[in-house]
Parts: structure tokens; sequence; C-alpha cells
């Protein structure tokens, strides 16, 4: 296969939609051999901040002069960001090699792999013929049923913030959710984002019976120097200071999950020389999460989708733009929780701009309209994203601030609008 009749067959299996459960990537990697087995895996799950965990902790084992592999979802741009191997992304080549190897396998399998599962064995494959010597992998849904936890024992496992999202597959409740994640846990150490007690006392439980050692990072030991246009200045429990670039509070909370976990993995014997980590802080880069993708007029991208990410949202333009209201374009998924994401963006809120979010799920933009209207704020509809882009930078003042939320799949047309102009 050549690239694009790659990914033809790789979205070819997203008609089985999302199938939850590890016996069809079990049978697929054991008839490959399974290359998972034979590398060292740094599991990542939560709800929010999961890429940014990814990307900071993938940084810090680079900069300590490994061969890291890493692997998240969703792509912004190119389905290639999926795959990257020292922050390069996997070639169109390589890409197209590594899936026709797959495909020799699925065509001979009686229940289809849904498209996730052929997509994580494709990155396993790749990371595997690469001799990386540790791949930093995301959670693509959940923990316990989802495809990556075919992982038999991780190197690590971290699990980020929990809130709820996805609760048809992950249950209704905070614990319930919890326990979904804690399926990650078995035998490594484990370390969590500080979390609500029910979420805790369930890592707690999971942690004792798989014999893990948990480590929760403690917030109050954060000490935050203030911030300047690049940078912000922290440090954690020891005094050493970091300048770290991905921005907003939680993105320190982050940072603490992520220096809990070099601690971990410096007691195993995993050599991170402190210059190491305080390169990759400086170099972590996460798109689509409090981006100022313009600075005039200023207009910052984020793909806030849930209650939790919109509260971290809210927080970090008060942090940094106190007293200054946004224009606030919008468009969001069906599933989510709609009027509780508007409730909390309207703290800030002048006016709305709403949109059809590029994805199948995206509410309908005159539906959303009706929703935002109880606010009782001005809502202005756009047809395409262009269009809303350009109206909300219209309407927002000298002293205002234009911001595009609500989803990832906006992330992407945003991004390459301010690059044309």
């Amino acid at each position: 296969m050549n690239y694009q009749e790659a990914i033809d067959y790789i979205h070819s299996a997203s008609w089985l939609g999302m199938k939850l459960g590890l016996e069809r990537i079990r049978e697929l990697l054991l008839l490959m051999g399974n290359p998972q087995d034979k590398l060292k895996i740094v599991h990542v799950a939560g709800t929010n901040g999961k890429g940014s965990t990814c990307e900071m902790l993938s940084r810090t084992l680079e900069e300590s002069g490994f061969k890291t592999g890493l692997f998240v979802s969703p792509f912004i741009r190119t389905f290639n960001e999926r795959m990257q191997i020292n922050h390069r992304l996997i070639s169109d080549e390589e890409l197209a090699s590594t899936a026709t190897y797959v495909k020799n396998f699925t065509d001979i399998m009686k229940c289809q792999p849904s498209e996730f599962e052929i997509v994580t064995a494709i990155a396993f494959e790749y990371f595997y013929r690469n001799k990386c010597d540790y791949v930093v992998m995301e959670v693509g849904l959940g923990g316990r049923l989802d495809a990556t936890n075919i992982i038999k024992k991780p190197v690590l496992s971290v699990i980020t913030t929990i809130d709820y999202d996805h609760m048809q597959q992950l249950g209704n409740s905070l614990s319930e959710i919890a326990a979904e994640k804690a399926g990650i846990i078995k035998g490594a150490d484990v370390v969590s984002y500080h979390q609500e007690k029910e979420v805790i006392e369930v890592f707690e439980r999971v942690s004792e019976e798989k014999r893990s050692k948990l480590i929760v990072a403690d917030f109050d030991e954060i000490r935050y120097f203030g911030h300047d246009d690049k940078f912000q200045f922290f440090s954690y429990k020891n005094g050493t200071k970091y300048a770290l670039s991905l921005m907003g509070e939680h993105q320190l909370k982050n940072a603490s999950v992520v220096l809990e976990s070099v601690d971990v993995l410096r007691n195993s014997g995993i050599r991170i020389p402190e210059e190491a980590v305080k390169s990759a802080f400086k170099k972590s880069f996460w798109p689509g999460r409090f981006e100022i993708i313009s600075k005039d007029p200023l207009f910052i991208v984020d793909g806030s989708h849930n209650p939790q990410g919109a509260r971290a949202m809210v927080d970090a333009v008060k942090r940094y733009y106190p007293e200054r209201q946004t224009v606030t374009m919008i468009g969001i998924s069906s599933n989510k929780d709609i009027e509780k994401i508007i409730e909390i963006f309207d703290e800030i809120t002048k006016c709305y701009v709403s949109i059809e979010a590029d994805t199948y799920r995206a509410i309908d933009k005159e539906e959303l309209a009706v929703i935002l209207r109880k606010t009782g704020k001005p809502v202005y509809i756009s047809d395409t994203i262009v269009d809303g882009i350009e109206k909300t930078i219209s309407l927002a003042e000298d002293d205002e601030i234009a911001i595009s939320v609500g989803s990832l799949f906006t992330v992407a047309e945003v991004r390459e609008y301010f690059c044309r102009y």
C-alpha cells in the first residue's frame, strides 16, 4: 500500500465504531509476534491533561538521551502526529509499510479490529522496528478495556485528572470512571494527579490489589513565581526553579505529576539529569491547549470540551488577562455537558459566535445558539469555521480577547487560518 491507501485502510474500520475490549487486539498482536512485549512503556490515562503530560514526559526522556516513542490522539493536522520518535513524525513511507504489514494479519482475522486497534498495532510495530528505548503511550478511551492496555506491565503508570466525560462508555460516577482508568495499574508504580477523595480511594484499592505503589502529586508544594510572554516559572518540593512553556495553572499541576514520575523513573535506575527536565519543560509544546495563535489580534485557541477543561481555560484567561472579556467562538459535540460548559465560559464572555465543530457528533450551530441565548449575551451564528473566526475577530475590541473553544476538531482549521494570513 502507498500512504493514501494505508490511511484509507485504517479509516475503513471506522464503520465498526467504538469497540472496547482486548480480545481483537490480543489476537492481532499475537499474530504479529507481540511487539508490545518488547517495549518499555510509560502508560498514561486520564480525562484531561493526557496529551500535555505525555509531551512533557517524552521530552524529558528524549532530552535525557533516550530514543523515545510517543503515541497520542487525536491528531490536529495530519494523522502522522499520532506516532512520533524523538518528536519526528512517522514518515508517509514508514506508515504505509507498517500498515501493510499489519493488514496482512487483519485480513485473516474472523472478527475485524476497530480503527483504534489497528492504529495501536501499527504504533507498537513502528516503535519496535525502530528500537525505541522508551515509549510514552496515551490511552485512547478509559483504560481497562482500551487497546493500549494490552501492555502486560508498564515501566510506569500515570493517571492525569479525572472528570465526567464519555460517561456512556465509562460510567456515571467519578468512582466508576476512576475504576476504568485504574485498569492501567498493573504491578508497576503509579503516579496520579491530585484527585477527588472518591477517585483516590479507587486508586488506593486497585494499587493495593495489584501490588503497585501509588504516588499522588501534592499541589500544595507548587510555588508559582509569575510568567512572561513565553514561560511560567515555578518550583515543586525541592526548590528547583523551572520555566514551563505550557501556560495555565493546570499545566503546573500536570508538570508536578511529571516531576513525581521522573522521581519514580530515577529510583528504578533510569538516568534523567536535572538539566534534561529543565530543557524539556522549556521545549514542551502541545497545540490547541491555551495556544496563543495570534497576538495581533489576540486570539487563543483551546480544545476544552468538558467542564474541567473549560474551568482550566477560564482560570487561565483570568490569570494572564485579568479584567478582560472574551468574544467566544464555540462549536461542540452534542454528547458533551454543553450547558455546564457554557455556564463556565460565561464568566469571561461578552458575546458568542456559534459554529458547527468539524465532527459528525457536532451539535447543529442553530441548536447551540438556542442554548447560548439562555445566557442573555448576544449570539452570532456563522456558517463556516472561517466565517466564525473572522466574525469573532471583528467583534473583539482592542482590550478584549478572541477565543475558540469546545472541540479539538476545530483547532486545525483555526491554526491553518492564521498560518495563511
